[in-house]
């Protein structure tokens, strides 16, 4: 008998140290997905803002070349690391709203021949998709 009661506690042992050691690595991975999650939805967020600038720039002050200097690539990989990381719907509808609201606004810019309402349209709602990508990834934070 204490012989079993030896081996049912050393089993015991070994098990409560098997969940010590899973349990703060398990943590650790949360929280390190969260990292990368909160940094890749601030890297949108900013590449939003700068394109709208870029946009404003050219526009207004006439300045050549700064859309297409934008970093498209470093914009689509911080996009994929939210699709990636992020299982929240809303985070998601915002970022495909996001998405295609710069879209439509680069497009259009591009094409050179602009009427000025439409591209006050486009530029307000890239803005206002912006507003609601950060106000849907804030809930992830709080």
């Amino acid at each position: 008998m204490d012989a079993l009661l030896t081996i049912v506690a050393a089993l015991a042992g070994g098990l409560i140290a098997l969940a010590g050691q899973f349990l703060p690595g398990r943590h650790e991975g949360r929280r390190e997905r969260r990292r990368q999650l909160l940094e890749a939805c601030a890297t949108v967020v900013s590449l939003s803002e700068d394109f709208r600038n870029r946009v404003w720039e050219e526009r207004v002050l006439g300045k050549q070349g700064r859309v297409d200097a934008w970093d498209l690539s470093r914009s689509r990989l911080a996009e994929n690391q939210i699709e990636l990381l992020c299982e929240d719907a809303k985070v998601l509808q915002a970022l495909s709203e996001l998405r295609r609201t710069g879209r439509d606004l680069g497009s259009y810019w591009r094409r050179g021949s602009i009427e000025e309402e439409h591209l006050d349209d486009l530029y307000r709602k890239l803005k206002d998709a912006r507003v609601g990508f950060v106000s849907a990834a804030r809930r992830l934070f709080r």
